[in-house]
């Protein structure tokens, strides 16, 4: 699952807008066309929400997002597998949306990708990184942390006070767009000399690769 991190409430509330947006579109063309066989009527269950803090003078968008008793469902949900259900809770909901709230002291191994649209800092980046990279059974060994905001510097001050064994550790889980598109070229050349060398060079013909 996945959880965003958005530089204010307001940018919070916008992003599940933009992605509810963009999920129905996901479908509607993924029942035009589904080349990959994704699951669509998994996809058709996920859901998003928002978890946010707030304040008296809230507009009605931000205040239904700051409610407890929905922070709990939201957060119940989010930690319980997408085939899973508890005391009436579903595990459907599988992107939650934040400013502040559950970037620290939020237990959930299940959360793979953290999008980050938000400077965070000093250890509260460390426990980011910690908790998105825990790994949960064989479905997931590593966590992702995408970076939009270029959190580089600030993860090099959080780290200055370790040694530097540990430094290494931290600096070595990094990846960068160009490394991964270098990677990515070159498996796809692989696969292309694989393919050509079973006489299958049309990728449009389906059947011929069964």
């Amino acid at each position: 699952k996945a959880q965003v991190v958005a530089t204010s409430r307001e940018a919070a509330v916008r992003y599940k807008t933009a992605l509810d947006v963009a999920l129905t579109e996901k479908v509607k063309e993924l029942e035009q066309d589904n080349p990959l066989n994704i699951d669509l009527a998994g996809l058709r269950k996920l859901k998003t929400d928002v978890v946010i803090s707030g304040s008296h003078n809230d507009r009605p968008h931000i205040k239904e997002y700051s409610d407890s008793g929905r922070h709990t469902r939201t957060i119940k949900s989010f930690k319980l597998p997408f085939d899973k259900e508890d005391e009436g809770v579903t595990g459907d909901i599988g992107i939650v949306v934040v400013n502040n709230m559950l970037l620290t002291g939020f237990d959930a191994p299940i959360e793979q990708v953290m999008y980050l649209d938000k400077v965070v800092v000093a250890h509260n980046l460390l426990q980011a990184i910690a908790r998105v990279n825990r790994v949960a059974g064989a479905a997931k060994e590593k966590g992702l942390i995408v970076d939009y905001v270029g959190i580089g510097h600030h993860l090099k001050k959080a780290i200055d006070n370790y040694d530097e064994r540990e430094q290494k550790e931290v600096i070595d889980c990094l990846s960068f767009p160009e490394d991964e598109l270098r990677e990515l070229q070159a498996d796809y050349k692989a696969i292309m000399v694989l393919l050509e060398k079973h006489g299958l060079t049309d990728l449009n013909d389906h059947d011929a690769f069964f």
